[in-house]
């Protein structure tokens, strides 16, 4: 498995051993390339330096000479001619090189050894100096070596301190992962970002974001579960009572009233489970795959039309208001919308006396989409119209039964598609009125057909 700590090591330890190597072979280049003009030089020196100050004791072929510049260190052989051609001077005798003609350097073979070699005329003289090039090479070399020596202290030294400085460097980051590795799973207090390194808060601080949303997430499922257990409690607990009580009738007639009361019962336990789940499906936040093109007065003809028979098995005039001239699209989830105003319209049909009066219109309010819910029922009275939000939470003098979950619904699937809910009073007399407004669109776009916004933003990705 790939770490932090070996992809530095390996790069910067490679990086460095890399840029060494690259370092050293120009250092051997330029050093030996100084040592080829180095001996050269030399070469020109002596011979300079003979045909200005020659020895007084010049020697005789077969003699050794007594010349200052024999070094049988370096290797360097000295001769000297006069202007008859004859040799006057040899630093080793032992090695006598033919006369070359021409001045300058030159690299000659003698006795199987290649020699570099400089003559040079002045004064009636000539002088030729020669050394063998493996001496040469060879001291270039060790000058070579000489020079490259302190990268092998260098490179384990810097070796070590990359080593420590990744090792100091990532420190902050292990104890932050072991600090967190202890944790309960119920601790979700937020890490300690003060003394931690400017590149290390930006994770820390994503990750203590996510602990917070993890916190108010634990928080309500925690007190949803309390909530759910609390109400299930009662109907449940009625559901036995009346099974029970419907088991100890005598007569035909009271049976059919107890097991009507039953149903009634059951099917208001029903509801109350149905919304549960509604709430906790809606409770997840919008994906990306979620959101689609919603044309909302299609949509609320939908609704409106799954509500008719319930409407009707009241005598409650169910209508949708189309005046708008052409519909309004949203981007939303389709299915959250439509039960958001399913909520809406149920709690209107439901609160909403016999003989009474629904209605349902899609239109555009202050440049955005909206939905408007009006009614002739009971209303809701201000001071309360917060609370109704709140899940569970049922009107004090309300008289039809209910699970309180409607609107909690609602205001769920709205702020999850960034609409807001306004409740206010029927200006035509008692009753409510509930708008839905969305975030203001381009209207133009908004007003095309649902199908050609949906090809329109197809061709566009």
């Amino acid at each position: 498995m790939k770490t932090i700590r070996g992809y530095l090591l390996a790069w910067l330890i490679g990086g460095m051993l890399l840029c060494t190597f690259i370092a050293g072979v120009l250092l051997y280049n330029v050093v030996r390339a100084e040592n080829r003009q180095l001996f050269n030089n030399q070469l020109k020196h002596i011979a300079g330096s003979l045909l200005i100050h020659l020895p007084p004791l010049a020697a005789e072929p077969g003699k050794p000479g007594t010349d200052e510049g024999d070094t049988p260190d370096d290797g360097i052989v000295v001769q000297v001619w006069d202007t008859s051609g004859k040799l006057i001077y040899t630093s080793r005798p032992a090695l006598i090189f033919p006369r070359y003609p021409d001045d300058g350097l030159k690299t000659v073979p003698f006795r199987g050894e290649r020699w570099r070699v400089y003559g040079e005329a002045r004064s009636g003289q000539f002088v030729q100096v020669a050394q063998p090039i493996g001496l040469r090479k060879a001291l270039g070399l060790r000058l070579i070596w000489l020079a490259l020596a302190p990268f092998l202290v260098l490179v384990p030294m810097l070796a070590a301190i990359i080593w420590f400085a990744v090792h100091r460097g990532l420190s902050p980051l292990r104890r932050t992962a072991e600090s967190i590795e202890q944790r309960g799973p119920n601790a979700l207090e937020p890490v300690e970002t003060f003394a931690l390194p400017r590149e290390l808060r930006p994770m820390v601080d994503a990750l203590n974001s996510l602990m917070k949303r993890l916190e108010r997430e634990l928080t309500w499922r925690q007190e949803f579960t309390a909530e759910v257990a609390h109400e299930l409690r009662s109907p449940l607990t009625t559901l036995k009572l009346q099974l029970q009580l419907a088991e100890r009738v005598q007569t035909d007639e009271q049976r059919v009233k107890a097991f009507a009361k039953l149903h009634a019962r059951l099917d208001r336990a029903t509801h109350l489970v149905l919304q549960l789940l509604t709430l906790a499906r809606h409770e997840r936040g919008l994906q990306e795959d979620d959101m689609r093109p919603v044309d909302l007065a299609k949509l609320a003809h939908q609704v409106v039309a799954d509500f008719v028979p319930q409407a009707e098995s009241k005598d409650i005039a169910l209508t949708l208001d189309t005046t708008a001239d052409v519909p309004a699209n949203v981007q939303g989830d389709e299915d959250g919308l439509r039960t958001l105003l399913a909520n809406v319209v149920d709690n209107a049909v439901r609160y909403t006396a016999p003989g009474g009066r629904v209605e349902v219109a899609a239109l555009w309010q202050d440049e955005a989409p909206a939905w408007r819910v009006v009614d002739t029922g009971p209303g809701i009275p201000w001071q309360e119209r917060l609370r109704v939000f709140d899940r569970f939470y049922r009107l004090v003098d309300a008289t039809t039964v209910g699970s309180g979950l409607g609107l909690a619904i609602v205001k769920n699937i709205a702020e999850r598609h960034q609409a807001t809910v306004t409740l206010s009073d029927n200006p035509a007399g008692h009753g409510l009125v509930v708008t839905v407004a969305f975030s203001p669109v381009d209207r133009k776009a908004a007003e095309l057909p649902f199908a050609d916004t949906a090809a329109r933003r197809h061709g566009q990705d």
